[in-house]
């Protein structure tokens, strides 16, 4: 996701932070975009799935967590944890596989926690000074599922939409940054290693995708 600190575009919710582990961030001082976090990582003490209020529950089994904590370790070493960072076994919650949303910076452009999907709750963000070097380093990964821009900018927000190489774009969607597609509705499907047809799921193309073509020609 692409976010630009002076916007005046509401912040994401909690929910934007959701899933979401690469991020690029256009700012000029990555420090002030770190302690203008939008995500609101606090821990719900309930974390019971079931319940409307809960957005975020354990994660998926203890290989998730062991992913989790390796990561938090190379960005204590390589960068800085702003928040988070923790295995949380407070109360019921030792019983499970749960982690605190955490965000991570101060790393490196090439850092693997920029690129490797983690499948747990944990954000990278790196300012740059331009929105060209935002779209240059996000266009330089193997993958290509979905990307996300928070900005009032016209002229960049067409810049993203033109040039960013990814099959799902969100723009200023305070639900998620990334995440989120609405199966049936929109199509989802991405480019490069995120995809192989380049066509997307649900969209025009896809029934097509399942059937054969047979011509007929009778002579009497």
């Amino acid at each position: 996701s692409y976010m630009r600190v002076r916007s005046r575009v509401p912040a994401p919710s909690a929910r934007a932070a959701h899933g979401v582990d690469n991020s690029g961030e256009p700012a000029d001082d990555q420090q002030a975009a770190s302690a203008r976090k939008p995500w609101d990582c606090r821990p719900d003490r309930r974390r019971d799935p079931l319940l409307r209020s809960v957005w975020l529950g354990p994660v998926i089994d203890e290989g998730a967590v062991e992913r989790f904590t390796a990561a938090v370790a190379e960005a204590r070493r390589d960068g800085s944890v702003f928040v988070g960072g923790e295995r949380l076994l407070d109360g019921d919650m030792a019983r499970g596989t749960f982690v605190k949303p955490t965000v991570v910076g101060h790393l490196p452009a090439d850092h693997r926690l920029f690129t490797d999907e983690l499948f747990v709750p944990f954000t990278a963000v790196h300012a740059v000074d331009s929105l060209e070097e935002a779209l240059r380093l996000g266009n330089d990964r193997t993958c290509g599922l979905t990307a996300g821009m928070y900005n009032e900018d016209p002229a960049e927000v067409d810049r993203f939409l033109d040039e960013i190489e990814v099959g799902v774009l969100y723009v200023n969607r305070r639900a998620g940054a990334t995440t989120g597609a609405w199966p049936g509705v929109q199509p989802f499907g991405g480019w490069k290693g995120s995809g192989s047809t380049g066509k997307a799921g649900l969209s025009l193309y896809y029934p097509a995708q399942f059937m054969r073509e047979q011509s007929h020609m009778i002579i009497d």
